[in-house]
Parts: C-alpha cells; sequence; structure tokens
C-alpha cells in the first residue's frame, strides 16, 4: 500500500530527514525509524494534497487541527486500499509517529509544545474463539509404549485440561511434576507461578511418559531433576513453534481441521469457568494477571442470561416451550 511515495527533497520531506537524523543519532532501532518514516511520508503526501507548501508558516506541521484533518483523510485511504482490516494498528502509527516528531520539532525549533496530545484509538476486544473439548477428553494414546506419541498425547492434555501455555510447556522439567500430588508446580522460573492438579488419567501418562524419558536417554544412574520434561529426539528442549506443530497435526487427525494451542486453552478456560463460576478461582489457575482478562468468557454463558430473566417480572418471561 502507498507504494508511490518515494523520498524526494520537497518539503516536508527535507524535514522529516532531519527528524530521521536525529533519531538515528540516539541510537533508535531501525525497524522504528522505518515505521515512523513510512507515516511520516504519507502524512506529508496529504499536508500537500491540502495545498501547504514550503511558503506556508513551518509551525503547520505542529499544528494539532491541521493533524486531524490528515488523520481523517488518512483513515479514508486505509478503509479503501487496507485489505487486511489493520486499520487501527495503522492509525495508532501515525499518531504516535506525529507525537514524536512535534516533540522533536517543537524542541528544534524553539516552539511551545502543547500539552494536549491525540487520543489512541482502541481496538475493540475479538471475542475467544472456541471449541468443544469433547473429542480430546475421551482421546486415549494409540501406543503408550511409543515416547513420541506419547509425548504428543501429554502435550496436548496439559493444553486442554491443564491450560498451560506454549512457554510453560517448553520450559517444564521433570522435577515440576510430583506424582504423589498429582501437581505441576510452576515455580519462579515462570512468569506466573502457580500449582496445577491433574486427574487420574492425565498423571498415569504422564508417569509411563518419564519412565519412557528414563530409558530413552539412560538417566537411571544419575536422574537430573532439571532435565526438560518435553524434549526433542537430541535431548534439547522442545520449542514453543515446535508445539504449536504437535498440536496441529494432532488435531488435524482427530477432528479434522488445525486448531492452535491458544484456542484450545481458551475453551479450556471457558469450560473452567462455566463449571465453577468463579472469576477468582479461573484467573488463578490459569495464570492471568487480572479479572478483566476473563470477563469476556461470560458472555458465551446463555445461561447467565436466562438465569437473569427469570428473576424479570412474569411480561418478561419467555414461553417455556420454546427453546432458548
Amino acid at each position: 500500500m502507498f507504494k508511490f511515495f518515494k523520498l524526494q527533497n520537497h518539503w516536508p520531506n527535507s524535514v522529516f530527514m532531519e527528524f530521521v537524523s536525529y533519531l538515528s543519532s540516539n541510537k533508535y532501532p531501525f525497524s522504528t525509524i522505518r515505521s515512523y518514516l513510512d507515516k511520516l511520508k504519507i502524512y506529508g503526501h496529504i499536508l500537500r494534497s491540502y495545498g501547504y507548501t514550503e511558503n506556508s508558516c513551518e509551525s503547520v506541521l505542529n499544528d494539532q487541527r491541521v493533524f486531524k484533518k490528515t488523520l481523517v483523510q488518512y483513515h479514508r485511504l486505509l478503509c479503501i486500499n487496507d485489505k487486511k482490516k489493520r486499520v487501527v494498528s495503522s492509525l495508532n502509527l501515525f499518531i504516535a509517529s506525529w507525537h514524536s516528531f512535534r516533540k522533536w520539532f517543537c524542541f528544534s525549533r524553539n516552539l511551545h509544545a502543547p500539552s494536549e496530545r491525540i487520543r489512541y484509538f482502541k481496538r475493540p476486544d475479538s471475542m475467544p474463539n472456541l471449541i468443544s473439548l469433547t473429542p480430546f477428553s475421551s482421546y486415549v494414546p494409540e501406543d503408550d509404549k511409543d515416547l513420541e506419541h506419547l509425548k504428543k498425547w501429554c502435550i496436548l492434555d496439559l493444553i486442554c485440561h491443564a491450560g498451560l501455555r506454549n512457554c510453560e510447556l517448553s520450559k517444564l522439567q521433570i522435577r515440576n511434576f510430583v506424582p504423589s500430588e498429582k501437581a505441576i508446580y510452576l515455580d519462579n522460573r515462570f512468569k506466573r507461578p502457580r500449582i496445577i492438579y491433574l486427574d487420574q488419567k492425565s498423571t498415569m501418562y504422564l508417569n509411563k511418559y518419564i519412565e519412557l524419558l528414563v530409558l530413552n536417554f539412560d538417566l537411571k544412574s544419575k536422574l537430573n531433576p532439571k532435565f526438560t520434561l518435553f524434549t526433542k529426539k537430541n535431548g534439547t528442549a522442545v520449542t514453543e513453534s515446535g508445539i504449536t506443530k504437535i498440536i496441529s497435526r494432532l488435531t488435524s487427525k482427530l477432528i479434522g481441521h488445525a486448531v492452535t494451542p491458544r484456542t484450545l486453552r481458551n475453551s479450556c478456560l471457558y469450560n473452567y469457568l462455566i463449571e465453577s463460576g468463579d472469576v477468582r478461582a479461573v484467573q488463578i489457575l490459569m495464570g492471568y494477571k487480572n479479572v478483566s482478562s476473563i470477563l469476556k468468557y461470560r458472555l458465551y454463558d446463555i445461561n447467565i442470561f436466562r438465569n437473569e430473566l427469570k428473576k424479570a417480572p412474569h411480561r418478561f418471561h419467555w414461553n417455556p416451550k420454546d427453546t432458548f
């Protein structure tokens, strides 16, 4: 998009290049400089299309009302040309570029910098993608004596029923699993330390997997509790992208299409929330920083809405024969 923009020496690109030199001298990342320059070139093009030239007052570049006009025009261009629907993020980067430029421009030209700032656009919360976990709950390993097959089953099970993240699975060590307590302890090495309790089925197969792991890497003589729980064939920890590939292949086999680990984790959270109804407990169990991340899942539960309608006066009740 906007491929017709080429950096030329006419106004205001010459001013923008001074700003880029300032960013480079202050060792800003190249990606940041490039992003800012791309948006500022669009800003300059829209200014020229409105008739502003070098003969215009230079403070035009600092004028918030003029910038708002260019912001509206940029939004129109995005709605026409942006097929990926990244309008909000593009507008916010456009605003951030101008804020940074205006701060430098006012300082370099000894102008008054207004304290008022353009507000960023807020992206609406996207509803989580949920699927039924029934096919995965009834799934058992086809060969519980095959290390690779059992490893994939355990990874799938810990995402579906324990709600572990990819980054947490890749960092798990043998010492984190305590069979006697049927629990996985996430210690201070993890971003969200917590205790996750497992059922009998998960504990049994995870025990079998560790036994096969010990035999495969000959760890009987000296079992290192810090040995990685889920490894590749060469003994190194499985990566987050590797976990995503495992889940995609397994879900394609079980339900006919690939599913991401995030979708499975979201579905696990939703099931816990509906069964318990305790938002705070689910927050601790799933390792969320605050409760607001979980509240959007309650919108999926029609039973909450139905129970509230039952408390309403009689005229608001629906026909019990109708399916709701």
